[in-house]
């Protein structure tokens, strides 16, 4: 064998190896991004439940008030 198949021998194992850690990085980032943008969509979500909540008790509130002003007639 001559230093010139040696060599092809030693690129033809070492490129399918850099490949294959490309495209594993290369997916790493899209799930990262894809988990970066479920998690903001869940705190997007626990924020809108929480001002309903908020809305829910405030009406809860004023209710009672409006009750105890109609009892008191």
């Amino acid at each position: 064998m001559t230093k010139k198949e040696d060599s092809f021998k030693v690129i033809g194992m070492l490129l399918p190896i850099i490949i294959a850690f490309a495209a594993l990085a290369i997916q790493w980032g899209v799930v990262m991004t894809k988990l970066d943008v479920f998690g903001s969509s869940i705190d997007q979500l626990v924020n809108a439940k929480e001002k309903q909540d908020d809305i829910l008790i405030q009406v809860q509130k004023d209710i009672s008030y409006i009750k105890g002003k109609i009892r008191d007639r």
